[in-house]
């Protein structure tokens, strides 16, 4: 394939994602897409797209179990390639002294790429261009990215959560001792106001001593007026009140009857309904008990293990392993539609995913507590120095053989050797320290930015280098 080819398909596919970008970017400016309506496009895609994806793109990743001895290799590139963009920026943002608090949102927004959404929109834009990567180049890199992402997911909704509330457990530590200080304050002035306060309380028991002395000749006679008069309202409603009592007691006896007959019918599935309410307390209750003893941060780490993406993937995993199963359900057969539904289910996933990113960029660079030249220096080391690095290293591993000859592995690897920061860092932010959503905006804004002209180049050059 000629060169300025290449160079056209690659600015194609890029100008196709970054046009579905703008449309959401459009649409937060000018047709209420705002914030809170991308929260819950975002769930919608982490609920339902983005799961249907990752599993059915997981099970049938491979037609046979030899097939697993390449698949390995996608798991491991992407914790190298996790330790690389997390720990390098953590060491820059200590190099440039920037705030624990603040190096921490610096970290972890550089530190986790954007593994599955734009990988995949690359493929999808390349794929529509040019043939050059084989036939069903499209499905087997989408089975490969969501085999890669396994172990994002693991990194990501565990060790990355827990890093980032590292700060919340900072900030309650200083809202401690701000308290501590403040009742130590108010202590000093209460014990100055003890001896006003005395004063005042014995003066106001003299004056109340004084009013208690004063006639009340005139609240007894009004006393007496009233009860007269209700004794006269009273006999004239007793017939009233005893008809009323017989209509109650009739009403009362007739439910009593037919609780009774209800009673007979249900008590069966009641006494069956509280000895399994009792079986799986008992049960439960060691489980419960040991759960309870687990430190904080590991029911934390274990709650996050647990999201809909990361058992979709274990899921697809599972159906991966069991051909079985998983053919007639997915693959061929009477019940295969259900494969085909999923798979529907989770195409939008990529166009959802673009246009959420457009929207999410809409703001733009807005500040924060963190330098913009120190934000500059971190973004070309994560954006430029890092992915170079692993782009020679896997390269050279391709070139001499010792990746497999595999054309659509080595792209997907090079693709998320250059994959910008997540979007989801800015959400997770958010919620676990706010002050550093500002910083984690301009982070965003500006490694995005940067992605539209190194991705154009990673896919050039990475294309021209398939048969070399």
């Amino acid at each position: 394939m000629e060169i300025a080819t290449l160079i056209k398909c690659s600015i194609y596919s890029i100008i196709k994602l970054v046009f579905i970008a703008l449309m959401g970017f459009i649409a937060s400016r000018f047709s209420g897409f705002d914030e809170r309506m991308r929260g819950g496009w975002s769930k919608l895609i982490f609920t339902y797209f983005m799961p249907a994806i990752v599993f059915y793109q997981t099970a049938t990743a491979i037609d046979e179990i030899k097939e697993l001895k390449e698949l390995w290799i996608l798991p491991v590139a992407c914790l190298i390639h996790g330790i690389l963009e997390f720990f390098i920026p953590l060491i820059i943002g200590s190099i440039l002294r920037i705030s624990t608090l603040d190096n921490r949102v610096f970290a972890f927004t550089l530190g986790f790429a954007n593994v599955m959404y734009i990988p995949m929109a690359i493929v999808e834009a390349l794929t529509n261009e040019t043939d050059e990567l084989g036939n069903d180049a499209k499905n087997i890199a989408f089975s490969y990215i969501c085999t890669y992402q396994l172990t994002f997911m693991i990194t990501f909704f565990v060790l990355g959560y827990n890093y980032i509330n590292f700060n919340v457990r900072d900030e309650q530590k200083l809202q401690q001792k701000e308290i501590e200080m403040k009742e130590i304050k108010i202590e000093k002035d209460v014990n100055e106001l003890k001896n006003e306060n005395i004063i005042q309380e014995n003066n106001n028991d003299n004056n109340n001593n004084n009013e208690n002395h004063q006639p009340q000749s005139n609240n007894s006679d009004n006393t007496i007026y009233v009860s007269n008069e209700h004794v006269h309202d009273t006999n004239g409603a007793t017939i009233s009140n005893n008809e009323r009592r017989v209509s109650l007691d009739e009403n009362h006896s007739i439910k009593q009857e037919s609780k009774q007959r209800c009673s007979s019918f249900t008590r069966p599935f009641i006494n069956c309904y509280k000895l399994l309410k009792k079986i799986c307390y008992c049960i439960s209750q060691p489980f419960i008990k040991i759960w309870m003893k687990l430190p904080e941060i590991i029911r934390f780490s274990i709650k996050n293990l647990f999201s809909i993406p990361t058992m979709a993937a274990i899921l697809g995993v599972i159906f991966m392993l069991i051909k079985p199963v998983r053919d007639p359900l997915l693959v061929s057969g009477n019940w295969s539609i259900i494969g085909r539904c999923i798979s529907y289910l989770g195409s939008c996933t990529v166009f959802c995913a673009l246009f959420l990113l457009g929207g999410a960029l809409s703001n733009g660079p807005r500040g924060g507590t963190i330098s913009t030249w120190k934000i500059m220096i971190g973004i070309i080391a994560r954006m430029v120095i890092i992915p170079t690095i692993c782009w020679v290293a896997t390269y050279l591993l391709y070139k001499y053989e010792i990746l497999p000859s595999n054309k659509v592995m080595y792209f997907v690897l090079q693709i998320e050797s250059f994959a910008p920061p997540a979007l989801n860092s800015l959400v997770v932010v958010n919620v676990c320290y706010p002050n550093g959503t500002n910083s984690t905006s301009t982070i965003l804004f500006w490694s995005y930015m940067l992605a539209i002209i190194s991705l154009t180049v990673d896919i050039i050059i990475t294309m021209t280098t398939l048969d070399n």
